[in-house]
């Protein structure tokens, strides 16, 4: 926990937000905590301080305003399977990059993926074109560039397994592979 000091000209400094997971605290302006609750409350009012936002908290000598942690919404996972290649230009797996953390999927095989794979998923898409001659070409559409049939949603526990799993049979894979080559 960490204690903010003011900064500004009526004293109550205002952090922007936690610093490295602590929680600060807003304090009065001799940096000591406030007497009341009613007083904390006051200054939450007066500053235009979104109540939803701020809370007040009861500290050693007092009381001091601390900013709510913001809870993240919990991630959806869902059940999918990538259609074949319809083109033999087209990579044999799905393979996605979101956030530096990679995901190599089989096609036609069911999966499950994180929902932040599914909009990167439904995100890759390519323009599809029409042109009569002498007249520009004109965009008709938009094409996925994985498809995939929804199968439904799914659990954090069923995809942990599931890419264990395929992460096992990789390695496995590889290590076949090595000894190939040597």
């Amino acid at each position: 926990m960490t204690m903010t000091m003011p900064e500004d000209t009526d004293g109550i400094g205002i952090p922007e937000q936690e610093e490295g997971g602590k929680e600060q605290l807003i304090l009065s302006t001799q940096g000591n905590p406030f007497k009341s609750a009613n007083v904390a409350r006051s200054v939450i009012d007066k500053k235009g301080l979104d109540p939803n936002k701020f809370v007040v908290k009861e500290v050693q000598d007092g009381f001091a305003i601390v900013r709510k942690t913001e809870t993240k919404e919990k991630e959806k996972y869902y059940r999918v399977t990538f259609n074949q290649r319809s083109d033999p230009k087209e990579t044999e797996d799905v393979e996605a990059l979101v956030n530096g953390e990679p995901l190599i999927l089989q096609r036609g095989v069911p999966t499950i993926i994180p929902e932040r794979y599914k909009v990167a998923f439904d995100n890759a898409t390519r323009d599809v074109f029409v042109q009569k001659p002498n007249h520009p070409r004109k965009i008709v559409g938009q094409v996925q560039l994985y498809p995939y049939a929804l199968a439904g949603e799914a659990t954090k526990k069923e995809y942990d397994e599931l890419k264990a799993e395929g992460n096992r049979l990789t390695r496995q894979s590889l290590d076949e592979d090595r000894k190939l080559v040597s």
